[in-house]
């Protein structure tokens, strides 16, 4: 990004006429804006992924403070890295991929067990008709808190943000097969826990 990308007052008044307002824009508008020197413009980009940004990260950390740190670890990432981004792909899959990394690389860090773990993002979303139950939300924490991150990862990205699994295979650098993969044993391993664990 240079120095001092500001154009002049007449090309930000004449842009600002012309353009419409950035909540109506397409991501790629906003990151070309980003990209060109309105820093400011990302803002817009934070707001309209925070909320997806931050179930994710969520339901990996199973924290919700530590998951707003993460969307913000994330986030800061996001711009710094925001010229390498290939603006033919998917931004909110590439945010998704650094927020799953990061979340990950976040509880390696903290490894020990949690009190007073919540998920508040959890809703009874987690109905699969290939046979995982809907359930109560302690009962999703408990199993959740004894699954390895990467598998947590996926489990929240299909079954509570609904993301494909072309998406999911962008967040978690792998191809759809290999998500598809990843995503039957990660739910193999959520029932073997349920079930072995429920009285």
């Amino acid at each position: 990004m240079p120095t001092d990308p500001r154009p002049s007052e007449e090309t930000v008044t004449l842009a600002n006429q012309i353009q419409l307002p950035m909540d109506h824009d397409t991501d790629e508008h906003i990151i070309a804006r980003v990209v060109a020197g309105d820093r400011a413009a990302f803002r817009h980009l934070f707001d309209r992924h925070y909320g997806r940004s931050l179930s994710v990260a969520q339901g990996i950390v199973l924290h919700r403070s530590e998951a707003e740190d993460v969307v913000q670890e994330a986030m800061t990432k996001a711009f710094k890295n925001l010229t390498k981004f290939d603006r033919r792909a998917s931004f909110g899959t590439w945010l998704y991929r650094i927020v799953v990394n990061t979340a990950i690389q976040a509880t390696r860090r903290t490894r020990h067990d949690r009190q007073a773990v919540t998920l508040e993002a959890v809703s009874d979303r987690l109905t699969d008709p290939q046979g995982i139950p809907q359930l109560a939300d302690p009962e999703i924490e408990r199993a959740m808190r004894q699954m390895e991150p990467e598998d947590r990862a996926i489990l929240v990205m299909f079954y509570w943000e609904d993301l494909s699994l072309n998406e999911i295979a962008g967040a978690m650098e792998c191809t759809p097969n290999a998500a598809k993969t990843r995503l039957f044993r990660a739910r193999e391993r959520f029932r073997q826990i349920f079930e072995g664990g429920a009285a």
